[in-house]
């Protein structure tokens, strides 16, 4: 029991885990942000310093900073842990959930007001794979490996390729908790402590809709839990002879396979999700056997891959429709904020507009110090991996020139350079952050230009989540 207790290690792992999928700064950050702007500026001058006796004054100071830093650090993820220790000594019988909404989805959360919950959640859920061995991959590393397989397996005359891509239907409503908690129990090297969390997580869950299957989404260890329920699925796929590359984002499978086995392989597929009480989601499945007579595409974790007809090579990466059709949707919410809601005479507002403008396209990095991991954010971050394929892309195209139309649009009613007067229509009162209002107007975007750019600073933390709050959420 005592080597299942959290360190502040453990802990300080899981803030990082959560930075890097949330793409946020950590609360500890913000608690060192005076200290991390400090060791910046002392890096600084270090790199510049030419007298050896102000070198050896800047680094006397920088150690003296990196370690207040870390010490902030320390006592905040030692009392963090001491906390779940704690908790877990007490750990309650039972946990309650409450429902809520995410864009389009019903989501289930623990309580927020508890954030000590949530913390032990997660650490279960850290446990849970370690018990497990699962090692969670992110898009990049999904999206990277397709494009390397894709390369190495091009198709010949004589050689065909197989593509299956396929959604689990309803997959977080449809695990089965009996067979969930059986795979669990089984399993000595899971602590009796996250035995007792998953079992109450499901309790809670059949409480609240009265049903013995789905996972809470919304809860952090659901993602943990539901690698473990599909765990047969990944071994046995991985291990058919015609598999070439086998990945799955959640409930998103991808396959490449040798041969024309692409039915034989969807098949072998749906035998595994039966026995998981499991099916396809048919009107999310495509079927590729290469090479073809006719140009075939498949759209795989936001990007639409396109393959040339009869050599059937990658031709064309571009972003989905999918991811297209949202970012045009955050370009009308914020043509709708521009003409309905903001006075340009308020700076508040203009700020709001400029940053948003910002964020939708143009990438944005976190600046702490050197050792911190990166938060990187806007459009042509997230769709990097064009760059992988010299090609025309229609999707991204259609989001950059519905923004430059529309924005520029919107600009040039209040700040046209033509005029000698910018009044704002609301108020009839001087349009303010003019000369950035102008620059925005004749800073022409296309989706070259967006993809070269480096990543900007990120603003002010209290403007960017107003910008994503103005772009995303509904």
């Amino acid at each position: 029991m005592k080597s299942s207790l959290p360190t502040s290690t453990d802990v300080r792992r899981i803030y990082f885990k959560q930075q890097r999928k949330k793409n946020i700064l950590p609360e500890h950050a913000v608690l060192t942000a005076n200290l991390n702007d400090e060791v910046r500026s002392l890096r600084i001058r270090l790199e510049r310093s030419t007298s050896t006796t102000e070198r050896t004054d800047i680094e006397r100071t920088l150690e003296r900073v990196l370690d207040d830093k870390k010490h902030i650090e320390e006592e905040y993820f030692k009392n963090l842990a001491e906390r779940l220790t704690d908790y877990i000594l007490d750990q309650p019988n039972q946990i309650r959930l409450q429902r809520g909404n995410s864009r389009d989805r019903e989501t289930t959360t623990l309580n927020k007001r508890r954030p000590t919950v949530t913390l032990f959640d997660r650490y279960v859920a850290e446990v849970l794979a370690k018990s497990f061995s699962v090692r969670n991959h992110g898009r990049d590393f999904m999206i990277k490996n397709v494009l390397n397989a894709l390369r190495m397996t091009t198709g010949a005359a004589k050689a065909q390729r197989s593509i299956v891509r396929i959604d689990i239907e309803k997959f977080f409503e449809f695990v089965d908790h009996d067979i969930l908690r059986s795979k669990i129990s089984r399993n000595s090297g899971v602590p009796s402590f996250a035995l007792k969390h998953v079992n109450n997580v499901l309790n809670a869950y059949q409480r609240l809709y009265n049903r013995s299957r789905g996972l809470p989404q919304g809860v952090p260890s659901s993602s943990i839990l539901s690698d473990i329920y599909l765990e047969p699925l990944d071994e046995r796929i991985k291990q058919h002879p015609n598999t070439v590359l086998y990945l799955r984002y959640v409930d998103d499978i991808f396959v490449i396979a040798d041969g024309n086995n692409a039915h034989t392989l969807t098949q072998f597929i749906d035998t595994i999700l039966r026995d998981l009480k499991l099916r396809r989601n048919e009107d999310k499945t495509n079927l590729l056997t290469h090479p073809s007579v006719q140009r075939t595409s498949v759209s795989y974790l936001g990007y639409e891959l396109g393959f040339r007809a009869n050599t059937s090579q990658l031709q064309q990466v571009d972003i989905s429709m999918a991811k297209r059709d949202r970012y045009l949707t955050a370009v009308k919410r914020l043509s709708i904020y521009a003409k309905n809601r903001i006075c340009w005479n308020d700076v508040k507002d203009v700020d709001l507009f400029l940053a948003s403008c910002e964020y939708l396209l143009v990438p944005h990095s976190s600046t702490g110090d050197r050792d911190s991991t990166r938060i990187v954010s806007g459009l042509a971050y997230s769709a990097r991996y064009i760059l992988e394929v010299d090609n025309d892309t229609p999707n991204l195209d259609a989001v950059v020139q519905a923004f430059d139309r529309s924005i520029r649009a919107i600009i040039g009613k209040v700040a046209n350079k033509k005029k000698s007067v910018h009044l704002c229509p609301c108020c009839s009162m001087a349009v303010v952050r003019l000369k950035e209002l102008q620059a925005a107007m004749s800073n022409h975007y296309s989706s070259k230009k967006i993809l070269s750019m480096p990543a900007r600073p990120h603003l002010d933390d209290s403007l960017r989540e107003k910008s994503r709050n103005l772009l995303w959420k509904f």
